[in-house]
């Protein structure tokens, strides 16, 4: 039997495991890295209270539905929330996506990181 290289991600990401948790990129593993450190911050607007992870939005109902996927939504002990997605760079689908958000969505800011 030939060994087979793992499949890579068709943007060159490398799954990353931090915590029992597989993150689509390192990058994206090494946020989550930093938001854990943020959990014990001193002051309240840089406290990390809760982390959602892959945050699910409906931009258009079936038959042509589509959704956004956010990678963070960081809940911060001053109850402020950052919503955050990591790009290792933009792809049109992201684009698309991203503008249907804003549209949609308009009071949730999106930080690109």
């Amino acid at each position: 039997m030939k060994w087979k290289a793992p499949k890579r991600n068709k943007f060159n990401a490398k799954k990353t495991l931090y915590k029992g948790i597989l993150y689509d990129s390192k990058k994206e593993a090494d946020y989550a890295q930093i938001l854990d450190m943020l959990r014990s911050a001193s002051s309240p607007s840089d406290r990390v209270k809760r982390v959602d992870r892959q945050v699910v939005f409906i931009l258009s109902e079936p038959p042509n539905k589509i959704t956004y996927r956010l990678d963070f939504r960081v809940t911060y002990a001053d109850r402020h929330i950052e919503h955050i997605e990591i790009k290792g760079f933009e792809t049109p689908t992201w684009r698309m996506k991203h503008k249907l958000m804003k549209e949609k969505y308009p009071h949730i800011d999106i930080k690109v990181i």
